[in-house]
């Protein structure tokens, strides 16, 4: 069976339960994005953000930092939305003129609903308030959904960056599977994916790995949104459900259920939410 998840009626009864939760609390929870130069992918991840917070009962303000913006300016902004909300996304890329680093590690863990902040208490360490990042806890949904068996499955991350293939690579580790990480750069990717029964997809790159580099029954994570032709498309060739037993689509997969659970962070850091 070669089954594609439909991540949006995932999100969409997170959602409800989110709403009913915002509801009966009397909450008025508002929410940070700051953003700059926003291509067709963040564009879209953003207007999808958007209305989710609207159907939960979450404020959304949307900030676009100037170009020509200073660090300072930059941390300016950010310590004035923590005060002001319950959780700041910084949604990358910024530009190249403030240094990110120093952006991220004045991100509050309280306030970080991503899980990017590099003060932020690791987020598979046990803390009092433990959040996974959102992809991550898309990922884990689903398979606990479907029933994917995470020990000792050959799993090999595409993409090594902040918001997906990082924090996929030790979340994996920490269920008992065996990681392979890689990048565009690194390794051979046709060689680790033969073996692969997990597939993480982070890289950003159209259309990266085709139906003839996967084994028959692979399970695909595909969270590594581009743009081509207008279209927001991801690192699986869509033929690849042909081999694969899951499959998440791009879009409409892993996308709007990592954005719900952005949300349920919100809502787990700031009012101890859990989900029923």
């Amino acid at each position: 069976m070669h089954t594609l998840v439909e991540g949006r009626k995932i999100a969409d009864e997170n959602i409800v339960k989110m709403a009913v939760f915002v509801k009966d609390n009397a909450l008025s929870p508002s929410f940070v994005a700051l953003t700059s130069r926003p291509d067709i992918p963040t564009q879209q991840f953003l207007r999808i953000k958007e209305r989710v917070a609207k159907k939960i009962g979450i404020s959304m303000n949307m900030i676009i930092l100037q170009e020509q913006i200073s660090t300072a300016g930059a941390l300016m902004v950010l310590h004035r939305a923590q005060e002001a909300s319950d959780g700041v996304v910084i949604q990358l890329p910024l530009p190249r003129e403030i240094d990110i680093e120093q952006l991220l590690s004045n991100l509050v863990r309280i306030h970080d609903p991503d899980c990017i902040g590099l003060t932020a208490l690791s987020p598979f360490s046990g803390a009092e308030k433990e959040v996974l990042p959102p992809v991550v806890s898309a990922i884990r949904e689903i398979c606990k959904r479907y029933g994917v068996v995470l020990r000792g499955a050959r799993v090999v991350v595409v993409g090594q960056g902040r918001l997906v293939g990082a924090p996929a690579s030790l979340w994996f580790e920490t269920q008992g599977s065996v990681v392979t990480r890689l990048t565009r750069e690194s390794g051979s990717l046709r060689d680790a994916l033969r073996e692969a029964d997990i597939v993480v997809l982070g890289a950003g790159v159209p259309g990266l790995v085709t139906p003839d580099m996967l084994k028959e029954g692979v399970v695909i994570f595909d969270a590594g949104t581009s743009e081509e032709g207008g279209r927001v498309v991801g690192d699986a060739d869509p033929a690849c459900i042909e081999k694969a037993r899951l499959m998440t689509p791009v879009p409409g997969g892993i996308g709007p259920v990592a954005v719900a659970q952005l949300f349920a962070n919100v809502l787990r850091l700031q009012f101890d939410y859990t989900e029923q």
